[in-house]
């Protein structure tokens, strides 16, 4: 796997490994001179942020299962006052 202990991110593996091949430390691939959708996902906000101002069209925000995880911790959080 190619991510560190404690860590599913692989952006945060990337930014230690190759930060160059990171948006924004390099114009977005040739798919986008093509008509291709060119995107990302991540959990990090500012890193999706950047790659939708280099021209990114497609973003997904973490995972259907972090998503789901946090608003759980919320409402458990508002539950127990």
């Amino acid at each position: 796997m190619f991510t560190t202990p404690g860590t599913s991110s692989f952006s945060e593996f990337l930014s230690l490994a190759a930060p160059e091949l990171l948006p924004g430390r390099r114009p977005l691939p040739p798919g986008t001179n093509a008509g291709i959708a060119v995107g990302l996902q991540s959990k990090d906000m500012a890193l999706l942020t950047q790659a939708r101002d280099m021209g990114a069209r497609f973003i997904i925000y973490s995972s259907d299962y972090s998503v789901l995880l946090s608003g759980y911790k919320e409402g458990i959080a508002r539950l127990k006052g």
